[in-house]
């Protein structure tokens, strides 16, 4: 019978960069020892993009670090306006401004590290599937897109209840894992398993053929 909750997704149309990230950090003159992490979004200003809830976790995850590691972190911010981020923390940031490419935005995503996503109410957002496809883990509260693309351990953190104090733990225990080279190519992997047109083809493919059984079998004789 006919399902009206199926979920399919959007094909797979995202930018992948193929450079390799060590190129790409040379290009922009940023060390390979740095820990980066990606926080981006075009309405910075919105409650609903969670940049105060971002804040409280980042000055958890500050108090937790020693200082030589607060001094390998930093903050890559995309977006159309720099910000503090932290209340009390002072990582270091780097803002880009608006990017108006893909294929501008599948750079940052590589040369970063992990992305952190804290949207709590959005039909996507596509930064979580851009990331990944871009080889970035990625923690993010149980939203949305990412409950179908964030598995713990594997391609990222999937943080329940708006927790800062989890979502901080995951963000340190992700950033500095000795298997983060492994979770970002299973982050790729997953990506496609999802977004993959094959895949979604044959989501509507399945769709259809139940909504035509349903039909054929609710017509008088």
């Amino acid at each position: 019978m006919y399902d009206s909750m199926t979920l399919i997704p959007l094909p797979d149309d995202v930018t992948f960069c193929e450079i390799d990230k060590k190129e790409i950090r040379e290009f922009f003159k940023l060390p390979l020892d740095k820990k980066i992490i990606f926080w981006g979004t075009t309405q910075p200003e919105s409650m609903r993009k969670g940049k105060l809830l971002f804040d409280e976790c980042l000055d958890i995850l500050w108090n937790k670090l020693d200082v030589e590691q607060r001094d390998s972190v930093i903050i890559l911010n995309v977006g159309p306006s720099a910000g503090k981020f932290g209340i009390d923390s002072s990582f270091n940031t780097l803002y880009t401004g608006y990017i108006h490419t893909r294929a501008e935005m599948s750079l940052l995503y590589k040369l970063s590290d992990i992305s952190v996503c804290t949207t709590i109410a959005d039909a996507g957002p596509m930064m979580i599937s851009e990331s990944m496809c871009n080889e970035t883990p990625v923690v993010a509260f149980d939203r949305s897109i990412s409950c179908d693309l964030c598995v713990d351990g594997e391609t990222g953190y999937l943080v329940k209840d708006l927790d800062i104090q989890r979502m901080s733990d995951s963000i340190e225990k992700l950033l500095f894992s000795s298997d983060l080279e492994m979770i970002s190519q299973k982050s790729r992997q997953k990506y496609l398993s999802f977004h993959g047109r094959d895949k979604v083809l044959q989501k509507w493919k399945n769709l259809f053929d139940s909504i035509l059984k349903d039909k054929n079998e609710t017509q008088p004789v």
